[in-house]
C-alpha cells in the first residue's frame, strides 16, 4: 500500500516532512527508547526480537503500539513478575519530607495497562491515587522527583533517596516547572493517553488553580 504524503499535505495543511516527522514521534519508537521505556539491556531486547515478540520496522524503529501491547501481555500473563520478580505497583510514594516520588518504570507500566484498556481497574485507581499525590505534594511546596526502579522500594526518607542515586536526571518538578512544561497537557502526555486516567481532567485543573494562586495571584 503506497501512503501519498502529498495528498496528506492538503488534508492536514503541513508540509510531508511535518507529517511524517509526527508519524514517527508519535507512533514509533527507537531502540534506545525502548531500552530507555523499560530499564533493558540492549541484548535483552535483541533477544526479544529474535524470539518474535518484536520487529523492526526498519533498523532501530520498532511500533510504539506493539511494544506497549507486549509489555501488557507480559504484565497480564505474570511473566514480568514471575521472571524479574517485577509487580507494576506501588509506582508512587511520599517520604518523610513531603516530597513524592514516582518510580517512572511502574508509573508508565501502570499507564500502558490503563491507555490499552486492562479489564483490571485497579491500575487506574493507582495512578488516579498517584495523580492526588502530586497535587497534595505541590499544595504543600514541595517536589517530585521520577525515578529508576532499582532501589526505589528501599527509599523511604529523603536523606535514603539522595543517596540511592536513583533520580532521574532533569526529572525533578516543583509546582512551578510542572505547569510551565504542561507535564500533563503536552503531546506526548496525549500519545500515551494520559487522559484515560481517571481523575485527569481535575488532576489538571487543580494544578492550574495553584499555580495561579501561588504565581499569579489569582
Amino acid at each position: 500500500m503506497f501512503i501519498d504524503l502529498k495528498l496528506l499535505e492538503k488534508v492536514y495543511g503541513i508540509s510531508s516532512d511535518n507529517i511524517l516527522e509526527l508519524i514517527i514521534k508519535q507512533h514509533a519508537l527507537s531502540t534506545q527508547e525502548v531500552i530507555d521505556r523499560f530499564e533493558i539491556s540492549k541484548q535483552r531486547l535483541v533477544g526479544l526480537k529474535n524470539q518474535g515478540y518484536l520487529k523492526e520496522v526498519k533498523k532501530g524503529i520498532f511500533l510504539r503500539e506493539e511494544v506497549e501491547l507486549l509489555r501488557k501481555k507480559q504484565a497480564e500473563e505474570g511473566r514480568l513478575e514471575k521472571f524479574n520478580k517485577y509487580q507494576l505497583m506501588p509506582a508512587f510514594k511520599t517520604l518523610d519530607t513531603g516530597d513524592t516520588i514516582i518510580n517512572k518504570l511502574r508509573f508508565f507500566d501502570c499507564l500502558t495497562m490503563v491507555r490499552t484498556d486492562s479489564k483490571d481497574q485497579n491500575y487506574n485507581l493507582h495512578l488516579k491515587d498517584a495523580f492526588s499525590a502530586i497535587v497534595k505534594t505541590f499544595e504543600n511546596d514541595k517536589k517530585i522527583y521520577f525515578t529508576k526502579h532499582k532501589g526505589f522500594d528501599e527509599v523511604s526518607t529523603f536523606q535514603e533517596l539522595e543517596k540511592s542515586g536513583i533520580i532521574i536526571p532533569d526529572a525533578d518538578y516543583n509546582l512551578k516547572r510542572f505547569y510551565e512544561e504542561k507535564f500533563l497537557e503536552k503531546t506526548e502526555a496525549k500519545i500515551l493517553n494520559m487522559p484515560k486516567i481517571i481523575s485527569y481532567q481535575k488532576t489538571v485543573e487543580a494544578v492550574n488553580q495553584l499555580y495561579k494562586l501561588k504565581y499569579v495571584g489569582i
